[in-house]
């Protein structure tokens, strides 16, 4: 029995077991014509086994480069993608808050609304800043 890996039409693994008994080929055939012969448990076995190989991948990628060096970088863009969130729902939040105000009639705590929501805007770009001033003093 052979096992090919093929990726971009070029094989990359060429596993060949010459020792495997006639009993567990046969084990193997009956096992491969089951999962063949229903395209639900076809479609799942291949889902399986793409998502192992592709953690795997991950895997092996993570264990040889340093684990680390790569973790402020994502936590950045995450971060990043918080702060974006927190702009969309800091103006629409005000922007409901200013109406809702207008409604009432109360045109005095307009400045009072736009101040709440910017500080908890602003509290989003200080707060990383000052853990960064607390990292620099320690170190």
């Amino acid at each position: 029995m052979e096992i090919l890996i093929i990726e971009n039409n070029k094989t990359i693994v060429n596993h060949e077991f010459k020792t495997l008994s006639k009993m567990h080929a046969e084990d193997m055939e009956l096992i491969a014509t089951k999962i063949n012969s229903n395209t639900r448990t076809k479609r799942a076995a291949v889902f399986l086994l793409g998502s192992l190989m592709y953690f795997n991948n991950i895997a092996v990628m993570a264990a040889t480069k340093d684990p680390l060096g790569k973790l402020p970088i994502i936590g950045n863009k995450i971060y990043s993608m918080i702060q974006m969130a927190g702009w969309f729902i800091c103006a629409i939040g005000c922007a409901i808050a200013v109406l809702k105000a207008l409604m009432e009639g109360d045109t005095k705590s307009i400045p009072k609304i736009m101040m709440r929501f910017g500080m908890g805007f602003a509290a989003l770009y200080i707060f990383p800043a000052f853990l960064d001033m607390i990292k620099s003093i320690f170190s």
